[in-house]
């Protein structure tokens, strides 16, 4: 809770020292006093936005200390929250935060001594401080802030975090199978062309090394076609009328008229021998050029040529060439191959997504039981006598962080006069008397240590501020609640009284607050009761909400 608050030079505020206690503090005083200026001093000290001019005049400087108090697991879980960020745990439960303004501009915070951002400011207590004004009702118009209304009745939190969990993990599946199928259309062009050059060049079928070997067989097949050219030439020759052949015939002739014919004849047979296996190994060498297609070696050399320079790259290049092409292909196409698998976890997502929507819409459902019957129980004392409230849950197809539920907060005002939403068809006081029965009756489900109420109470009165009296009450038993009102009723039921006013010295206001007890505390339920008139009934009156509190108290 907030066990002290200090403000230095805060527009009327020069010098001001409070000693807060637990259960319900009341802070009153006459219009204009100041007393929402408590409410913005704690909305600076916990990350609040400032604004130019809040520097008292004549000063350099704003400055609000801002001391709380811890204990049991309260204090466990801001030790290890300071921890985190770095900073000093508490001194025995205690922290003290500061908070700087300067006249020309510029804003400091401390926490526990140590320096920080606003955002680590924020961060810290927003979920600690809660400031509720007139303007809260607001909440009743955000479809967010309603469901927020209802999941406090839950009896199982955990399915909210569930909920926001299975919701995040189908938003980023979705977005990853968006972004691939985004990706694959972008990519369709350039993949249906890569993919036609490497069916082009699959059916071509290169190989390495095969362009140099093409060249070497052609290189040999017009080696032997000319060797065997030369043979059948030789071959002609040899067996022509005038060639080897006959002018061997002749040298037999010639060596049968010589006397020693048997050697020419020897020397003739070998000669005539020597030349048949000579002509006999020319055709075993030549005989390979059966086997070698030269137009198809030519045909195929024409086509690799084609290919590298289609590709732009080196004839010896073209394999290394198709092999990168299939790769930059697979790596266009793994987009392609991951979107089946992308569409299979954003449908699992989804569906377990939708699985928890549906049994958080169920226990929304019973939990709006619930509260409507604890609502029924003192509508009537805040004025709302005959009127029914309503809780209307519908479904949207999806499924967000908060569920796919829509809740609408419907009022009949009158009986018999028909449902409105309570945004539209509710007045600004009633607004406020429902916002206040729900923040004061449903269960904390947060780490809320301190809410402020400035005059949510505004414009009732009688049993209608009675009630709220004891609503307040009531809801002090669990946290710090400061209020500033104009009810009697609701400053007699509190367990600390302070009266907030202005006085003038030396030509310049003051602001002052003062803690009462007693005569004085009396005295200010009197103003608050009657003003002027009829002071002694009206301090009949003060008695008895003072004695009604002070039982409060004891209960």
């Amino acid at each position: 809770m907030i066990a002290e608050l200090s403000i230095q030079h805060l527009v009327l505020a020069e010098e001001v020292e409070l000693q807060l206690g637990a259960g319900l503090v009341a802070l009153t005083g006459e219009t204009g006093a100041g007393k929402s200026l408590i409410g913005q001093a704690l909305d600076l000290v916990t990350g609040g936005r400032a604004q130019s001019g809040m520097v008292r005049r004549g000063e350099e400087t704003a400055r609000i200390d801002l001391a709380l108090e811890f204990t049991g697991p309260q204090r466990e879980a801001i030790d290890a929250e300071l921890a985190e960020l770095g900073l000093p745990a508490t001194e025995s439960g205690r922290v003290v935060v500061r908070r700087e303004l300067k006249a020309a501009g510029g804003t400091r915070a401390w926490v526990g001594g140590a320096a920080v951002s606003l955002r680590t400011l924020t961060a810290l207590w927003k979920h600690r401080l809660r400031r509720i004004d007139q303007g809260a009702t607001s909440i009743f118009s955000s479809p967010a802030g309603r469901l927020h209304l209802l999941d406090r009745a839950l009896k199982d939190q955990r399915l909210l975090s569930q909920m926001a969990d299975h919701a995040n993990a189908w938003r980023l599946a979705k977005t990853q199978l968006d972004e691939l199928t985004e990706q694959l259309e972008r990519q369709q062009d350039q993949r249906d062309l890569m993919r036609h050059w490497v069916d082009e060049l699959s059916e071509f079928a290169p190989e390495d090394g095969e362009f140099d070997a093409l060249i070497e067989q052609r290189r040999h097949a017009r080696e032997t076609k000319s060797l065997r050219a030369a043979l059948q030439r030789a071959e002609t020759i040899i067996g022509s009328d005038r060639g080897m052949l006959s002018g061997m015939n002749e040298l037999r002739s010639i060596a049968l008229q010589t006397q020693e014919s048997e050697p020419l004849h020897e020397l003739l047979s070998r000669a005539d021998q020597a030349i048949d296996g000579y002509l006999r190994h020319l055709q075993l060498c030549t005989a390979d050029l059966a086997m070698i297609d030269e137009d198809a070696i030519q045909e195929r050399l024409f086509r690799w040529r084609d290919l590298a320079r289609k590709h732009r790259c080196q004839e010896a290049e073209l394999c290394d060439y198709f092999e990168r092409l299939q790769l930059e292909l697979a790596q266009l196409d793994a987009p392609e191959t991951a979107l089946a698998s992308a569409r299979s976890a954003a449908q699992a997502a989804l569906s377990t997504a939708r699985r928890t929507a549906q049994k958080l819409s169920a226990a929304r459902k019973r939990a709006a039981q619930a509260v409507l019957k604890r609502l029924g129980e003192f509508l009537p004392e805040l004025g709302f006598q005959g009127a029914e409230l309503r809780f209307e849950l519908t479904q949207r197809a999806e499924p967000s962080a908060l569920g796919w539920d829509e809740l609408q907060i419907l009022l009949q005002a009158n009986p018999g006069e028909g449902y409105t939403p309570i945004q539209s068809g509710a007045s600004g006081g009633e607004k406020a008397r429902i916002l206040l029965a729900l923040d004061c009756s449903l269960p904390r489900t947060d780490a809320l240590n301190t809410v402020f109420y400035d005059e949510v109470d505004a414009g009732m009165g009688g049993l209608a501020a009675a009630a709220v009296a004891r609503l307040l009450r009531q809801q002090s038993q669990d946290v710090q609640v400061l209020v500033v009102t104009h009810q009697a009723s609701v400053a007699a039921a509190a367990h600390q009284h302070l009266r907030v006013h202005k006085h003038t010295t030396k030509g310049r206001t003051h602001l002052q607050i003062d803690d009462l007890n007693g005569a004085e505390r009396e005295r200010e339920v009197v103003r608050m009761t009657s003003g002027d008139v009829a002071v002694d009934a009206a301090q009949v009156v003060a008695r008895a909400l003072l004695d009604e509190g002070g039982e409060r108290a004891t209960v």
